[in-house]
C-alpha cells in the first residue's frame, strides 16, 4: 500500500518579513486539517479557541471563515491499494500520477533518501490577503517504493 499525505505552508505579507510561515500543517482524513498555529493558539487560551471571536471585523473571525471553506477542498489523504489495481507496478503509476498532476515538482531531498517529499512550485495565492499556499506529498511506503516513485517522477522530468 501507498498513502500519500499532504501539507501545506502558508505565508502572509507579515510573516514573510519574519522569514516564517503564518501557518502551516497537515490534512487529515474526513475534511479536516490540522494547523500547528490553531494547536498553540488553542493552548494560549481557555481551550475553546475560535470561540472568542469578536465579529466579522476581528482578525479570528476572517480566520475560522476561510478555515470552514479550506475544509470544503481538503482532500483525504490518497490511498493506492492492491485490491484496487491490478498489479503493484499499477499502484506505483498511479501514485506518480497523483503527484504529478498535482503540480508537485520539487523534491525535499537531492539525492533522494527516504522520507523525501514532493512540493508544488507555484503556490495558490489569496489575491484579497496577499497569502500564498503551497502544498507538499508525503508517501508513506516502503524505502523501495519510495525509491520508485522518485525515479519514475524524475523520469517523466517532473522534479526540478
Amino acid at each position: 500500500m501507498i498513502k500519500i499525505q499532504m501539507t501545506y505552508d502558508r505565508t502572509s505579507p507579515e510573516s514573510a518579513e519574519h522569514g516564517d510561515f503564518s501557518d502551516h500543517g497537515w490534512y487529515e482524513p474526513g475534511g479536516w486539517y490540522y494547523s500547528l498555529r490553531d494547536l498553540e493558539e488553542r493552548l494560549a487560551t481557555d481551550g475553546e479557541g475560535f470561540g472568542h471571536c469578536l465579529g466579522p471585523n476581528s482578525a479570528k473571525y476572517r480566520e475560522r471563515k476561510r478555515q470552514i471553506e479550506m475544509e470544503k477542498l481538503v482532500p483525504d489523504p490518497a490511498i493506492f491499494d492492491l485490491d484496487e489495481y491490478e498489479d503493484l507496478e499499477e499502484v506505483i503509476e498511479a501514485a506518480v500520477d497523483y503527484i504529478s498532476d498535482m503540480g508537485a515538482l520539487e523534491s525535499s531531498g537531492y539525492p533522494f533518501q527516504p522520507g523525501d517529499w514532493y512540493t508544488t512550485v507555484d503556490p495558490d495565492m489569496d489575491y484579497l490577503t496577499g497569502e500564498d499556499t503551497r502544498h507538499s506529498f508525503h508517501v508513506k511506503a516502503s524505502n523501495d517504493l519510495q525509491k520508485e516513485i522518485h525515479d519514475r517522477l524524475k523520469q517523466r522530468g517532473m522534479l526540478l
